[in-house]
């Protein structure tokens, strides 16, 4: 017989992109410009990162507004079993005081205060907690 698939989906988000798309005929989606990972606390007890929870930042595209913000991307490569990271970035813990607890939490988080909107990421960087202010950026998608 057939197989199916399903997807849970969050309803907070069905109503935002439902409104955006009934009132303006297209959804804005927030644009970082990193490329992130959730850190579990085995990956930061690998790391010795000294958090148990976040959003490990390995990449960052330049002219992004991360790159902008000046999140730093990791600067060394991991290979754990069949994973590769890269390590020695920015942690992101908090967006606007709000603990992120995984990169799904930060997508949530960011994706309320909306694109062109500014947001200030609480990070990690070589043990010591910073601030980083950030205009977010807009990525659009069209029916």
């Amino acid at each position: 017989p057939g197989r199916c698939l399903g997807f849970a989906v969050p309803i907070s988000y069905c109503l935002r992109v439902s409104r955006a798309i009934i009132s303006k005929g297209r959804v804005d989606h927030v644009w970082l410009g990193a490329m992130c990972k959730t850190l579990t606390p085995q990956l930061a007890g690998i790391l010795g990162l000294g958090v148990d929870e976040g959003v490990l930042v390995m990449d960052v595209e330049k002219g992004s507004p991360a790159w902008k913000a000046g999140l730093k991307a990791g600067s060394h490569v991991l290979h754990l079993g069949n994973q590769r990271l890269k390590a020695g970035g920015d942690v992101i813990v908090a967006v606007n005081g709000q603990p992120v607890r995984d990169l799904a939490t930060l997508v949530d988080a960011l994706e309320e205060i909306g694109p062109g909107n500014r947001a200030v990421l609480s990070v990690i960087r070589k043990g010591k907690i910073r601030k980083i202010a950030i205009k977010l950026g807009k990525k659009r998608y069209r029916k």
